[in-house]
């Protein structure tokens, strides 16, 4: 490969001394440092009556381009148009190269067979039992990750479980009290009734012995108002 460049004025097509059997490689383009402000170029490659653009540069924009791009200039022009000189950089290279990166895969698969097989077998052994336990490691830690995972999990369930404990105890007390207080007011109802019901029968004892006094009462008044009369008589016989 040997170093190409080229200054391209505006308007002009790049004068390039092709070697024999070689190709061009375009890697660059860039604007002349003492272009006018403002101006711009567009590198344009022709061939076959067909104009491509494959740069636009710009003095305060982009003012340098790369390309990776393979031209025959037998058959191909490389042209600036715009207003400012365009520097463009490459290299040849061989036309034979292509074909020497194709066949040379194909040459070199043998030999790397041939070569590869023996020591692939003889480090066959170390390499498994390097590998085997990494493989084992990981299956070891992947098992103490789980571990810890159903750890958490059970911690986590039991501490759910605690503060579930104490407020179904308040349910429980809750309940209990909401069935004690039916209760209660029940066997304060029957205490009443059975109050009321002593009162009732206190009073009808004490009827009925005020009844008793007042009849005993009026049997003595008559006793006595017959023993009156009873002497009154006697006392009329006696005269």
């Amino acid at each position: 490969m040997s170093f190409w460049g080229a200054k391209v004025a505006p308007g002009e097509v790049a004068k390039v001394a092709v070697p024999a059997g070689e190709v061009l490689h375009l890697s660059q383009a860039c604007l002349d440092p003492g272009s006018a402000p403002g101006s711009s170029s567009r590198v344009v490659v022709e061939q076959k009556g067909s104009s491509f653009v494959v740069a636009i540069l710009k003095v305060g924009g982009q003012e340098c381009c790369a390309l990776d791009l393979f031209l025959d200039l037998s058959e191909a022009t490389l042209k600036n148009v715009g207003k400012a000189t365009v520097h463009l950089t490459g290299y040849f290279e061989s036309e034979d190269m292509d074909d020497a990166g194709d066949e040379a895969p194909a040459k070199a698969s043998p030999k790397v067979v041939a070569k590869s097989s023996p020591k692939a077998e003889v480090k066959a052994s170390p390499k498994a039992a390097l590998k085997t336990t990494p493989k084992a490691d990981t299956k070891k830690v992947e098992e103490d990750d789980d571990d810890e995972d159903e750890d958490e999990e059970e911690e986590e369930e039991e501490e759910e479980e605690e503060p579930a404990k104490p407020a179904a105890k308040a349910a429980a007390k809750e309940k209990a009290k909401a069935k004690v207080a039916p209760a209660k007011a029940a066997a304060d109802d029957d205490d009443d009734e059975d109050e009321e019901e002593e009162e009732e029968s206190e009073e009808e004892s004490a009827a009925d012995e005020s009844g008793d006094t007042e009849e005993e009462e009026e049997e003595e008044e008559e006793a006595e108002d017959e023993d009156t009369a009873s002497s009154d008589v006697e006392v009329v016989k006696q005269e």
